[in-house]
């Protein structure tokens, strides 16, 4: 039996779970130190609702028929079947009667169906429906998600079965997230966030699943505010503790919030000090177990984790004592993605996003889902914007040999035709044309002579102009570049190759873009156009030089 404590601290007030035989002893509040008295309790009139309302739907499984276990857990199976009243084949959890030891173990089998049922999204899977057969065991269907897990997708590009792009796996991890995003605006936190959790359709579907651990903070997980931090020392290492209860700025659970049993009884509240959650995945304050400051962010680092794996095929942290992978987890022991597999190439900046992600202490971390998406979409947008572009030249470039062909082809029979035709009048009037026409050519050509050297004059005048504008424009387009500016950079170097595209400036600045990004062979091919248009461009020969070293 539990009870609830509040601390008496007006300033502080926080609440928090004990077991009964603890109650009668003075326990200091974890968040200021101060004393606390025991929260007075009333009926449980939510779940005693609830499970006269199931007792109505008792035997409601005759119809589905059992095509064998898919999936298995510590309370209950997953067992593939068909909906013979629609003809569709669903997944359905099952929770034996007799795994049921306690009223709570009832209870958190019945908040994972409602919490996933209300969270209707698209990147979530679909609740279908929560009854008991006639043996009274619990159950509820879902969506039969056809496909793979994360985890098995990662497993097999790791050992060569499969090779999904990195875009690829960063458009499925930006569905996850919004998954998670409108989770968090409904005031729920999934708490254990992992690959194996996440299905892959055969079809393009990203299914965020097992909601067991799952939370309702009671508000928006981004409009959440919190009190100034205090510090408490829990084990061996300092954290900020906040307050149990995540406030939303109207203070109360709003219209388009979820609720479950647990958000209305208080018959599973997690106590301080138990861990929830897989350990590798699992933020610091959930593997220290400090309950009070688990929350949305939470959730943010387990996405990270996440990320780190899709990046290196590794998992953040590998370990097999539950205490040393506990520690590391609370420590933030663990190298970035791109000094952990140096040879997968990982682009810094993704690298930065995924550290930032996965940072120890809270406020450290991206404060809202949205936030790490649009880094993300950044990413990809621009990855897209610089392979777009390489190709583009590739494609401008052969237009140009086509029609270079093309003119000479038309100059070729011009010449003939003339020749015919000088034929067919004759060798005497032939004779006498070409006499006339030499005599006037002499004269436009002493004329044309003159015209030639003033505009080759200008002409020089101008592309020694367009030449210094094409040098100031790359130069503007590699600082951005350094500055993190990539827009700008882009910006840049594409109008230093419109500008002169002859010019080796323009192709060195898309180059030194590629290169930040590890495309090296998009990074080679400006490097090569550069060096034609300038076989002796320093800079470029200096940074081909260094790929090739590092080859």
């Amino acid at each position: 039996m539990e009870v609830r404590l509040q601390c008496v601290n007006e300033e502080c007030g926080m609440v928090f779970p004990v077991e009964e035989s603890f109650a009668q002893r003075q326990i200091p509040c974890p968040n200021c130190g101060g004393e606390c008295s025991a929260i007075p309790t009333t009926p449980d009139t939510a779940f005693t609702h609830i499970n006269e309302t199931l007792d109505e739907t008792k035997g409601t499984a005759k119809r589905y028929r059992s095509y064998g276990q898919v999936g298995k857990g510590g309370m209950g199976t997953v067992v593939r079947c068909e909906d013979t009243t629609i003809g569709r084949y669903v997944a359905m959890k099952v929770v034996r009667s007799d795994k049921i030891t306690e009223e709570k173990d009832r209870v958190r089998f019945l908040e994972e169906a409602q919490i996933t049922g209300q969270l209707e999204h698209p990147n979530i899977v679909p609740i279908h429906e929560l009854g008991q057969d006639e043996e009274g065991n619990l159950y509820f269907t879902m969506k039969l998600v056809k496909g793979r897990s994360l985890d098995e997708l990662i497993w097999e590009n790791k050992t060569g079965q499969r090779a999904n792009s990195l875009t690829q796996f960063l458009n499925m991890f930006l569905k996850i997230c919004d998954a998670i995003a409108f989770a968090h605006a409904k005031g729920v936190i999934h708490r254990d966030l992992k690959p194996s959790n996440i299905m892959v359709g055969d079809f393009g579907e990203v299914l965020v699943m097992d909601w067991g651990l799952a939370k309702i903070t009671g508000g928006k997980g981004s409009q959440i505010q919190t009190k100034q931090p205090t510090q408490v020392n829990v084990g061996t290492i300092e954290k900020s503790a906040l307050p149990d209860e995540a406030e939303e700025e109207e203070g109360v659970i709003g219209i388009d919030s979820v609720r479950s049993v647990r958000s209305q009884s208080r018959v599973i509240d997690t106590k301080f000090g138990e861990i929830q959650g897989t350990p590798v995945y699992m933020a610091p304050e959930q593997a220290l177990g400090t309950t009070n400051l688990v929350d949305h962010r939470s959730d943010i680092y387990s996405l990270g984790a996440i990320l780190y794996e899709i990046l290196t095929f590794k998992r953040p942290i590998e370990g097999s004592e539950l205490k040393i992978v506990l520690q590391q987890v609370a420590d933030g022991d663990f190298p970035p993605p791109d000094e952990r597999t140096p040879l997968r190439k990982i682009p810094a900046e993704l690298s930065k996003i995924c550290m930032k992600t996965m940072a120890r202490e809270q406020d450290r971390r991206y404060q809202t889902v949205r936030e790490l998406e649009r880094e993300i979409n950044y990413h990809v947008e621009s990855a897209a914007m610089i392979q777009r572009q390489s190709s583009g030249d590739d494609e401008e470039q052969s237009k140009t040999s086509m029609g270079a062909a093309s003119w000479a082809m038309l100059a070729v029979l011009t010449i003939l035709l003339v020749v015919v035709s000088a034929g067919l009048v004759g060798m005497k009037q032939a004779n006498t044309r070409a006499k006339n026409l030499a005599k006037d050519a002499d004269a436009k050509a002493i004329s044309l002579q003159h015209e030639k050297s003033s505009l080759q004059s200008q002409l020089n005048v101008a592309q020694t102009n367009l030449a210094g504008a094409a040098q100031e424009l790359a130069r503007m387009s590699i600082l951005a570049e350094a500055e993190g500016r990539l827009a700008d950079a882009i910006m840049h170097a594409d109008a230093a190759v419109k500008i002169d595209a002859s010019s080796a400036w323009g192709h060195y600045a898309w180059a030194t873009i590629a290169v930040r990004r590890n495309q090296i062979s998009n990074a080679q091919k400006y490097l090569n156009k550069a060096l034609a248009a300038d076989p002796e461009h320093s800079e470029s020969l200096k940074l081909k030089a260094d790929l090739t070293v590092e080859k």
